[in-house]
């Protein structure tokens, strides 16, 4: 079983769908984790592979179109211990067994590109409701590129932390709504030990 402290990292690898492209990718060996979520995997399909690396990887695409596809980079030790649930183009799901038999869900996303209108995006967050809402969570973690600038927290937010220095945008008003409405922590870099939860969520996400 997994042990009960994970690097988990998120990655926008802009395609991994050929063997050049994945051996290229898996030179991340060089950086400490043990899950990385993946974005633009334009993979076709959703499946899983075995890699010679003794790492494997999980996808979710519907035809492998450009700028999607969502994925996980994980060593093959924790396979037993994983369930793998593909959503769609840009929601992929793992729920993982660790050695205290804690459940912890991690959901990687990809939200559309900037060129895209603003409600295009109310779609994924209407789907990342009813994905948390679809089983019971111990821990969550939600990973992955939302492409909006979420800005400092404002007055009565309690669940935004000092993300960055622009200017908060249209979308990143609605990630932020989104976070305070589902008590979710939103941070760059997110530390949860063991055993210990602030105001009782247990909650974080992690936005790139």
């Amino acid at each position: 079983m997994p042990k009960d402290f994970l690097h988990i990292a998120t990655i926008d690898v802009r395609s991994i769908a050929t063997p050049e492209r994945q051996a290229e990718f898996e030179t991340v060996e060089k950086i400490k984790f043990d899950i990385i979520g993946l974005s633009e995997t334009r993979m076709s399909g959703a499946g899983s592979l075995d890699l010679r690396s003794g790492y494997s990887l999980y996808y979710s695409d519907d035809n492998g179109r450009t700028s999607r596809g969502v994925g996980f980079y994980v060593s093959s030790l924790l396979n037993r211990d994983i369930e793998c649930y593909s959503h769609s183009e840009r929601i992929i799901e793992l729920v993982l067994t660790t050695s205290s038999r804690t459940c912890l869900r991690i959901i990687q996303v990809h939200a559309p590109h900037s060129d895209y209108e603003d409600s295009n995006c109310e779609d994924p967050l209407n789907d990342h409701t009813r994905i948390i809402d679809s089983r019971r969570n111990e821990h969550l973690g939600v990973f992955g590129d939302f492409n909006a600038n979420v800005g400092s927290a404002r007055a009565n937010e309690r669940y935004i932390g000092p993300n960055a220095a622009k200017t908060r945008n249209r979308r990143g008003g609605m990630l932020a709504e989104f976070c305070e409405k589902r008590r979710l922590y939103l941070a760059n870099i997110f530390s949860f030990e063991k055993g210990r939860t602030q105001d009782g969520c247990g909650k974080i996400m992690h936005w790139d």
